[in-house]
């Protein structure tokens, strides 16, 4: 039986045509028809935008041709209740057709969510003063020359240099009650060391009769000297840098806010071990060689 005798080539004519004789063929059960015409309704729709071939005189015209995929949809009449509501339900569990997502609407990215920076609101700095002093610190060593070379030797630095600064600044608000002031004094601590024996060697050398004697102490006393001044003028260039950087962060602090000012106090140190390493690169080591000095004047260049 054919489901629509004449083929037309209006869209409309062929889609109310196919709709209207499958529709009349299909007899069976309430819930089958009704599964049936939705199938044909969807399929017709999905093919509409399909053009129609006709066919030849003389040659037959299935179904399949007019309408592409319906007669794998539209059983005949035959077959039992049972048979037709499996193959139903085996067509229908999923739809004919899936719908395209619309390209032209832009896609929606959650965009990574950004934290504020909490605004510095602490009063600004006005006033006061960062005082710089200088400290000396000895470290004593006892013992021959020839024992206080050893141990110098064994060491990285013989002396040193060390700001330090109060463990705990503290911000004092001014009379216009609108802004702090702070003023604390930072020390410089030079370390150096310190022969016990030194002293008391260099005195008897005046009052030496062994001559021999006399010669070696003045040897020694001439080579300590002689690194020891070294050493302390490595220092004090360590000592000048730390200096300048206290005495310009009490200039930089005025104007900032507190909490700003208390950043600029906390970053001095690391600027002066960047300065350390700076000076390091760029001259001599404070690792200083303390010459070995024999007694026998012969053995001595």
């Amino acid at each position: 039986m054919s489901y629509i005798k004449e083929a037309d080539h209006s869209e409309k004519s062929v889609i109310n045509a196919a709709y209207d004789n499958a529709s009349n063929d299909l007899v069976q059960e309430n819930n089958v028809t009704v599964q049936r015409k939705a199938a044909v309704f969807n399929l017709i729709t999905n093919v509409t935008t399909q053009p129609i071939q006709k066919k030849a005189e003389g040659e037959s015209e299935k179904k399949s041709d007019l309408l592409p995929g319906l007669g794998d949809h539209i059983m005949d009449s035959g077959g039992s209740a049972d048979e037709n509501n499996k193959k139903e339900n085996n067509r229908f569990h999923s739809p004919p057709f899936q719908l395209k997502a619309d390209s032209t609407k832009p896609i929606q990215r959650d965009e990574p969510e950004t934290k504020e920076e909490p605004k510095d609101e602490s009063p600004k700095v006005k006033g006061g003063i960062i005082t710089v002093i200088d400290d000396n610190k000895f470290i004593d060593y006892s013992g021959t020359y020839d024992e206080i070379v050893a141990q110098l030797s064994n060491k990285t630095e013989s002396g040193g240099i060390l700001p330090v600064v109060p463990a705990n600044i503290n911000f004092v608000e001014n009379a216009d009650k609108k802004t702090v002031s702070t003023t604390f004094t930072v020390k410089i601590v030079k370390t150096m060391p310190r022969w016990t024996e030194y002293s008391t060697i260099k005195a008897s050398i005046a009052g030496e009769k062994d001559e021999k004697e006399k010669d070696y102490k003045t040897r020694i006393i001439a080579a300590w000297d002689k690194v020891y001044a070294s050493l302390n003028a490595h220092e004090e260039e360590h000592k000048k840098d730390e200096r300048k950087i206290y005495t310009d962060l009490s200039r930089e602090i005025q104007g900032e806010t507190q909490t700003k000012a208390g950043q600029l106090i906390d970053a001095a140190a690391e600027t002066g071990k960047t300065k350390t390493a700076e000076f390091h690169a760029k001259k001599e080591s404070a690792i200083l060689k303390w010459p070995i000095v024999e007694k026998d004047l012969k053995k001595v260049e």
